[in-house]
């Protein structure tokens, strides 16, 4: 039997909306939902209560959208929220002793991005971290953002090569247990 979590409003204890976009279980089993448009909820399972973390634009540690399409927790134990307007981490991460995120602790990354200067961070449709630690970005007309060793590289879509990814609307990223990549873009499949 499934148990409905409904919005109610005026209700700060329920879900911040009914359309949802994504879903994380965090290393400490908290439930991550992400909204098209009431940012990001956090459900503590042992007493059925969310917590809500939103855009607010007179705090620059808030997130920087309320669109959510993707999460991430890396091997650092840092969580990522993809946004319709940048990509966000969590000031205080995960750890092994239960720590999580709090309501002001998000550090905003926006095109033009501080992480790089070629990197295009506009809305983050999905991320990856493969077996090798590097760090996977798709958005949604910027193309792919792929950083290892500290260092960014932007894949675009290159009409005249005939290797390009077919667009630079991604929306999905994984890699499988041989370490190929496959891309989900609105063009098609690449590998």
């Amino acid at each position: 039997m499934l148990a409905h979590h409904h919005h109610i409003p005026n209700d700060p204890s329920s879900v911040s909306d009914h359309d949802l976009s994504v879903i994380l279980q965090d290393p400490n089993d908290y439930l991550w939902f992400g909204s098209f448009s009431q940012g990001l909820n956090r459900l503590d399972t042992n007493t059925g209560q969310f917590q809500h973390y939103r855009n607010d634009a007179a705090d620059e540690q808030s997130l920087s959208d309320n669109i959510i399409w993707s999460m991430h927790v890396d091997q650092q134990g840092n969580f990522w929220v993809g946004t319709n307007n940048g990509l966000n981490r969590a000031e205080q991460g995960f750890s092994n002793q239960g720590e999580t995120a709090t309501a002001s602790g998000f550090t905003s990354f926006i095109s033009p991005s501080s992480l790089q200067p070629n990197a295009s961070l506009d809305a983050i449709r999905t991320m990856l971290e493969d077996q090798k630690g590097n760090f996977w970005i798709g958005t949604d007309g910027g193309g792919i953002n792929y950083t290892a060793a500290e260092r960014t590289t932007s894949i675009r879509h290159e009409p005249s090569q005939s290797a390009s990814i077919p667009s630079d609307r991604i929306r999905i990223i994984i890699e499988d247990t041989a370490e190929n990549l496959y891309v989900g873009s609105i063009g098609g499949l690449s590998q």
